[in-house]
């Protein structure tokens, strides 16, 4: 029976806590180092011109499959990112980094990831799904800061209820005006590299 998470993983970040602090360049490995690489809710926080270098890096690394999931940036996904910070901003004074990184450098375009990808490695396969609930999503966040700054007791119920209850998200093979996070898995193992 496999396991679901291997022996060896290692985590790199921008700042502690992380097996490794990267800050920007190359990774600090060699070509095909590892079986698998994720690369998690990061992309969005990369400037749109430093996006590409990073996915290269990411494929570069990978002796078999790259795993990534982001917000899927679109027209819709745009506009309910803006509504939600202003929002928070203007009925709590909250801000929040990560929403204030996805404003000021745009959220990835699955199309144009998966254009880049294929410019990393020509042969690699990639496959991409999405989960819709934009406003579901935001939903839970706008319970959280209630529950958080004016410890509101109906708002931390549903917030609690949120993710306890949440159902298994459906995947979609095609990008909708609701859809709200993107998943792309690239098989590097049969690329000749």
């Amino acid at each position: 029976m496999g396991r679901l998470v291997p022996e060896a993983v290692t985590s790199l970040n921008i700042e502690p806590p992380a097996d490794v602090v990267v800050q920007s360049g190359p990774l600090p490995y060699a070509a095909r180092s590892w079986d698998t690489v994720t690369s998690c809710d990061v992309l969005e926080h990369v400037p749109p011109d430093a996006r590409a270098a990073h996915l290269a890096e990411l494929v570069r690394v990978a002796q078999r499959r790259v795993v990534l999931c982001f917000p899927a940036g679109t027209p819709e996904k745009d506009a309910a990112e803006r509504r939600l910070a202003e929002l928070l901003d203007q009925e709590y004074g909250v801000r929040f980094d990560f929403l204030d990184e996805h404003l000021s450098y745009g959220l990835p375009r699955p199309a144009e990831v998966v254009a880049t990808l294929g410019r990393a490695d020509a042969r690699a396969s990639v496959t991409v799904r999405y989960t819709e609930g934009i406003e579901e999503s935001d939903a839970v966040l706008v319970d959280a800061v209630r529950t958080r700054w004016r410890r509101d007791p109906r708002a931390a119920a549903r917030f609690l209820r949120a993710w306890v209850l949440r159902p298994t998200p459906e995947l979609r093979s095609d990008l909708r005006p609701a859809s709200s996070r993107a998943y792309v898995v690239v098989d590097v193992s049969g690329a000749a590299r």
